[in-house]
């Protein structure tokens, strides 16, 4: 079949196949934010995002999720509540957001809120204060249409790493003349702490 390929179509098989390899790699790490809401716990028990984030010291639970949509009262609300982050001491830890991760579906949005040089929505002349404060993110391997993240990406410690990058192989069957192709990879993802990271399912 390789020696009659009119149309280059078996050429192209490597390629498709280190593509395949980009999209496994993407669509495995996005389930991170994908089920941060819902699976996946970490050292304290808890998911990625959650409203009651216990303390070692027994001093009140934190949160870092909400449901709320992505627009200007419910970011500023993120925001806040994110740099008033405490340890495990109950001291103040220094979180500078710095970006919001979107899906694809709300990439217009998140656009309209960081880069607007006017206040958004209103008849007022003020500024726009969120203007250039964060960099967005858009993800298409995000398979919610409504969450969106803002993260401190000094400070998070959402972990991935390889343990062997992509390796790529051909070969031809002895048998039957096949052209044999192959890759190879391993990696790791998740997340340590919850901490830099902030999360909205975005459903109220």
């Amino acid at each position: 079949m390789y020696e009659d390929d009119q149309y280059g179509i078996m050429a192209k098989m490597p390629k498709a196949l280190a593509q395949a390899t980009v999209r496994t790699v993407e669509s495995l790490t996005g389930d991170v934010f994908d089920n941060a809401f819902t699976s996946g716990t970490g050292g304290d028990g808890k998911y990625l995002c959650a409203t009651d984030h216990p303390r070692t010291d027994g001093g009140t639970a934190q949160d870092n999720s909400h449901t709320y949509g992505l627009n200007e009262t419910y970011l500023e609300s993120c925001l806040v509540k994110m740099r008033g982050t405490l340890d495990d001491k109950g001291q103040k830890i220094l979180v500078r957001p710095d970006t919001l991760l979107v899906p694809p579906d709300l990439e217009k949005e998140a656009n309209i809120l960081m880069r607007s040089t006017g206040r958004v929505s209103t008849n007022y002349n003020d500024i726009n204060p969120y203007t250039g404060r964060l960099n967005i993110l858009t993800w298409d391997y995000l398979d919610t249409t409504q969450a969106w993240f803002v993260l401190d990406s000094g400070l998070h410690q959402l972990n991935y790493f390889w343990r062997v990058k992509p390796e790529f192989a051909q070969d031809e069957s002895f048998d039957t003349d096949a052209a044999l192709y192959k890759t190879r990879c391993r990696f790791s993802y998740g997340w340590s702490d919850w901490r830099g990271v902030w999360g909205s399912t975005g459903t109220q």
